[in-house]
């Protein structure tokens, strides 16, 4: 009824509607995906001008509550690193934020903010979403 993909999942300020007695509930929708996504980059959004250090914000499930984090200049090269905690129960699905120092390009250039999830026992990479940016001088 409201679109919701995963149903332990919703935001503040989010409007929802409530069914009452003797509603007929509607057919799942066709394009809701199976399942939640591991990772969902909120902040920066696609195609964002960002400037160091930035601020990144979503949800996932980490490694012990932690995502690892990459900000990549327009030729793939690693140009800042960091690791954001998830504010939830170890384990489970939750909120994070944290702020990324990344060596700022010379000049205006495309970029890409990648969030991932380490596996804990051999350290490959489990999960991982990323968003193309603008990176600023």
């Amino acid at each position: 009824r409201n679109g919701i993909w995963n149903v332990n999942l919703i935001f503040v300020g989010q409007k929802l509607l409530i069914p009452g007695g003797g509603e007929e509930s509607p057919a799942p929708k066709a394009d809701a995906p199976e399942k939640q996504a591991d990772i969902v980059i909120s902040s920066p959004t696609d195609s964002a001008k960002v400037t160091t250090p930035v601020t990144v914000t979503g949800w996932g499930r980490g490694t012990e509550n932690q995502l690892a984090v990459d900000v990549l200049d327009e030729t793939g090269a690693v140009i800042g690193q960091g690791f954001v905690t998830v504010n939830a129960e170890v384990g489970q699905y939750g909120p994070f934020t944290g702020e990324i120092t990344f060596t700022a390009p010379a000049t205006e250039q495309l970029g890409r903010i990648a969030v991932y999830r380490v596996s804990a026992r051999d350290g490959a990479i489990e999960a991982l979403t990323s968003v193309t940016v603008t990176l600023k001088p």
